[in-house]
């Protein structure tokens, strides 16, 4: 499932891959211009902190030490279903009609990022707690409500750029792997350091570690 070493049989880095599913990090401008206002556009930018500078149509990054970190744009490729609810049946044990949503279009995922819309919060209440994903929140309410009842282990400042340096830094993807609480708590720590906001973690992230 979530990869335990941490280099291939070729000696290279494993891969880190990470769904971000949410249209803050996702959604290029050129779609809010083309489907609503400019008007829009501004009031996404300064209510909601949009920023056009995020990972629209980028499929990687690559950390450091040169391992690649896939990003899944948390879509489904039919585009009618969500790929979160894809990616969570793929996961869900007690789910018995999973294979609907034909899971294999989707390899697994090491870390989730997602928005906490209506439909989001729909579905991590339905299928987070029988997975073992790492989800964090990337939203306009960080620091606020009760996350680990919706399956959030970190909860992440609305900033693209805390997000593009968090799953590139090294120490806090193989803490990731690890799949060690403390080892998790002492990357962000280390990495938090610099952050006016640092990144939170919940009473979840112990649990679905142990899981």
């Amino acid at each position: 499932m979530i990869n335990e070493t941490t280099k291939t049989r070729e000696g290279e880095l494993d891969p880190f891959r990470v769904m971000l599913h949410t249209e803050y990090l996702t959604k290029p401008a050129q779609e809010f211009e083309r489907n609503r206002s400019r008007h829009v556009l501004e009031q996404e930018k300064n209510k909601w902190g949009y920023d056009p500078n995020n990972l629209a149509g980028i499929d990687s990054l690559e950390t450091d030490l040169g391992r690649k970190v896939i990003l899944d744009n948390g879509k489904d490729p039919n585009d009618w279903i969500s790929g979160l609810t894809i990616l969570l049946n793929a996961e869900c044990v007690h789910y018995g009609t999973r294979g609907v949503y034909r899971s294999d279009f989707r390899p697994p995922m090491d870390l989730v990022i997602s928005g906490e819309t209506y439909e989001d919060v729909k579905i991590l209440r339905e299928k987070a707690r029988d997975t073992r994903f790492i989800i964090a929140r990337y939203s306009g309410y960080y620091g606020t409500g009760n996350l680990e009842n919706l399956g959030f282990s970190l909860d992440i400042p609305k900033k693209v750029e805390i997000v593009k340096n968090l799953i590139t830094y090294e120490p806090f993807i193989n803490a990731i792997v690890s799949r060690k609480s403390e080892a998790v708590k002492k990357a962000l720590a280390s990495f938090n350091r610099n952050l006016e906001k640092p990144i939170l973690t919940t009473p979840y992230l112990e649990w679905i570690l142990e899981k």
